[in-house]
């Protein structure tokens, strides 16, 4: 199940958001150096941060789960105060926004709705790129260690006579004693 999550998400932004440059697991790509190819901005990086699962019946879960985005723009093109870049810098902070409402409500195969919960700066200390972090909640649905039912074919149903039910014979009042 997570292993479509995740990459379902990020198809779904890539195709919602065709501003983003790059929408990829989060496997700290941002604090690493020595990455073959440098990164592509604007991107986004999608973990889930908490599933506590919860067992249903018949090997099915369901998890009230956390999903964490980091949205990271490029620093070269966000302006600081006095600027002339600054209509630029308003631009690509209309990128979250954009990305919110891809996501809001949003489901697919295995889960729920997605609900924004937080909003913050992340990263300070990253050199190349302004960072938010996103928080969505939603609801999974792993099915994957249910077992697995196939549908009969080829069977018909034949009515039996006498297949409906009897009538139960009328009892008489309940009398309270005295």
């Amino acid at each position: 199940m997570l292993h479509t999550l995740l990459p379902h998400l990020a198809d779904h932004l890539l195709a919602a958001v065709p501003a983003l440059a790059t929408v990829d697991l989060d496997r700290a790509q941002l604090d690493r150096s020595d990455l073959p190819t440098p990164l592509a901005y604007p991107a986004v990086f999608l973990d889930l941060e908490d599933a506590p699962w919860t067992d249903l019946a018949a090997g099915i879960q369901t998890s009230r789960a956390t999903l964490r985005l980091t949205v990271a723009l490029a620093l070269d093109s966000l302006a600081t105060d006095g600027s002339t870049e600054r209509s630029t810098a308003v631009a690509q902070l209309e990128l979250p926004q954009l990305i919110h409402q891809a996501l809001q409500h949003y489901q697919g195969p295995g889960f729920g709705p997605l609900s924004r919960v937080s909003y913050r700066r992340d990263r300070p200390q990253h050199p190349q790129a302004y960072c938010l972090t996103v928080t969505y909640a939603t609801q999974l649905l792993d099915q994957a260690a249910a077992p697995d039912y196939r549908p009969i074919s080829n069977v018909e149903l034949q009515p039996q006579l006498a297949s409906r039910p009897l009538p139960l014979p009328e009892a008489e009042p309940y009398v309270l004693p005295q």
